[in-house]
């Protein structure tokens, strides 16, 4: 759980600076034990609140 957490924040300072924690996620959630489709539409569905207002205010 607590590699999780790290690769959450480590995902989360990759997308402030320049993208690419995605990657980062991915890896810690299929490393888990999730299944890939799931820890994908995990990780797709936590970058919507934000690109969500980006195009609102950006």
């Amino acid at each position: 759980m607590l590699l999780i957490l790290l690769a959450g924040v480590a995902a989360g300072a990759l997308n402030a600076v320049g993208g690419g924690g995605s990657f980062v996620a991915l890896a810690a959630l299929v490393g888990a034990g999730m299944p890939p489709v799931t820890a994908n539409a995990t990780t797709t569905a936590a970058l919507l609140p934000g690109l969500f207002f980006v195009r609102a205010f950006g």
